[in-house]
């Protein structure tokens, strides 16, 4: 990030209820896993893994930003009653043509 005062820092991922203000689950982010995964498949991978242990019976409701959001995604998330919404960049690769920017 431009001007970001300190370069280097720890990232956690948490999953918390927006009501409760209840944290439920966190993940220490490491670095770079040795696997081949590319960034736009760390997102994909983190929510996920935060979201495993849920099985909603009625629709749930995921946010996120646009570090994790991707088609893919928000695709997985519905197909198991989670509705999902991020922000995005317009210019993000993978991304379907009437998403991008022109």
């Amino acid at each position: 990030m431009l001007g970001k005062p300190i370069k280097r820092g720890y990232k956690i991922w948490a999953r918390s209820d927006a009501s409760s203000v209840f944290l439920y689950q966190f993940e220490v982010y490491t670095g770079k896993k040795d696997d081949g995964a590319i960034l736009e498949e760390l997102g994909y991978r983190v929510i996920t893994n935060l979201t495993n242990d849920l099985h909603p019976t009625s629709p749930l409701l995921v946010l996120f930003d646009n570090v994790f959001t991707s088609v893919l995604l928000v695709e997985t998330m519905f197909s198991k009653n989670i509705y999902a919404v991020g922000t995005i960049k317009t210019g993000k690769k993978f991304l379907p043509e009437p998403m991008r920017k022109n």
